[in-house]
C-alpha cells in the first residue's frame, strides 16, 4: 500500500493550484497558503487544506503551525516586480530556509524560472553559468542560491519556462507581448500538465539537491507562435520586426529527460491546440 505524503505549498496560487489537484488525485494531504483569507473556500471546496502564510523581510507570520507538519514544502513564490527586488527577495527566500530547518521539514521543492539564464544566443541548460539579465532573474538566482547550499535539507529547483495553461493561453498575452522583440527567436514555453507531471515525477526519483529545466523540447518561433494563437483566439496580432544577432536563449530540458519524464506537449504548438479545443468546450 502506497504510504500518504503530505504536502504543503508555499504560494498556493494558480500553478500551486494545479499541483495540489495532483497529488489529492495520488490520495497525498495537501495543505496551500495564500495571504488573502478570501480564498480558503475556494482552496477547501478542491480538498486543499487552506491556510494564511505571510513571509515578510522580518520573519513569516502564519495562523496555524500545522501548515509545516509535511513531508515535502513546495516554494511558489515569485518575486515582486520593484526596484528593490534584487534586495527583498532573497531576505524572503533566507526566512523560509530558516523555517524549513526549524520545523526539520525533510524536502524542498523551489519554484523558479528560466529567466536565471543569460540570453546567450543559443542553448543553455542547467550547467550554464553567466549573469541574469533582469533583476528578477537576480533575485531568483540568489534565493537559489540559498537553498541549494543549505545542508540541512535536499532542494529540487525547477526552472519553469514560460507558463501556459487552462486560464493562461497565449493569446492573452498578445495585447502585452512587445512588439519591438523580433519575432524570429525561439520560444520557451510549458504546459502546466507537464510542470505537474515534472514535478511530481522528480519529487519520487531525485533525493539530492539539484536543478532541472521545466521547457517543452521543441522551440518554435515567437511569431509562429503567437500567429497561431492569435488565428485560433480570432485576434490581431502585432508586427514583429526579424532582427539579426538577436539576444535569445534556447533552454534544454534533457536532464529532466533523462531521468525517465516524458513530456506530453513536447511542442508548444500543440498545447496550443488542446487548450483552444477544450476552451471551446467549455
Amino acid at each position: 500500500m502506497r504510504e500518504i505524503i503530505h504536502i504543503s505549498i508555499l504560494g498556493c496560487g494558480w500553478l500551486g493550484t494545479f499541483l495540489a489537484k495532483a497529488w489529492l488525485k495520488n490520495g497525498d494531504i495537501v495543505n496551500g497558503s495564500v495571504r488573502d483569507e478570501a480564498i480558503f473556500p475556494s482552496l477547501a471546496a478542491q480538498g486543499i487544506r487552506p491556510f494564511r502564510v505571510n513571509v515578510e523581510e522580518t520573519g513569516i507570520s502564519t495562523n496555524a503551525e500545522a501548515f509545516w507538519n509535511c513531508d515535502v514544502l513546495v516554494v511558489s513564490i515569485p518575486p515582486a516586480r520593484n526596484e528593490r527586488v534584487t534586495e527583498v527577495y532573497p531576505r524572503l527566500a533566507e526566512q523560509v530556509v530558516a523555517e524549513v530547518k526549524h520545523r526539520s521539514i525533510p524536502r524542498v521543492v523551489f519554484i523558479s524560472s528560466t529567466s536565471v539564464y543569460p540570453e546567450t544566443g543559443g542553448e543553455v541548460n542547467e550547467e550554464t553559468s553567466g549573469r541574469p539579465e533582469k533583476p528578477s532573474g537576480m533575485a531568483l538566482w540568489q534565493a537559489e542560491q540559498l537553498f541549494l547550499q543549505e545542508e540541512a535539507f535536499p532542494t529540487i529547483v525547477v526552472r519553469l519556462g514560460g507558463l501556459i495553461g487552462p486560464g493562461r493561453l497565449p493569446g492573452n498575452f498578445i495585447r502585452k507581448a512587445n512588439p519591438s522583440r523580433p519575432g524570429n527567436v525561439p520560444v520557451n514555453l510549458v504546459h502546466s500538465d507537464d510542470v505537474v507531471g515534472a514535478i511530481l515525477h522528480l519529487t519520487k526519483v531525485e533525493k539530492e539537491s539539484s536543478i532541472y529545466n521545466i521547457v517543452s523540447p521543441e522551440h518554435p518561433l515567437r511569431n509562429e507562435l503567437y500567429s497561431r494563437a492569435a488565428e485560433l483566439q480570432g485576434i490581431g496580432l502585432p508586427d514583429f520586426p526579424v532582427g539579426e544577432n538577436m539576444k535569445f536563449k534556447t533552454v534544454s530540458s534533457q536532464k529532466l529527460i533523462n531521468t525517465g519524464f516524458r513530456f506530453t506537449y513536447r511542442n508548444p504548438l500543440a498545447a496550443l491546440e488542446d487548450l483552444y479545443e477544450q476552451k471551446e468546450k467549455d
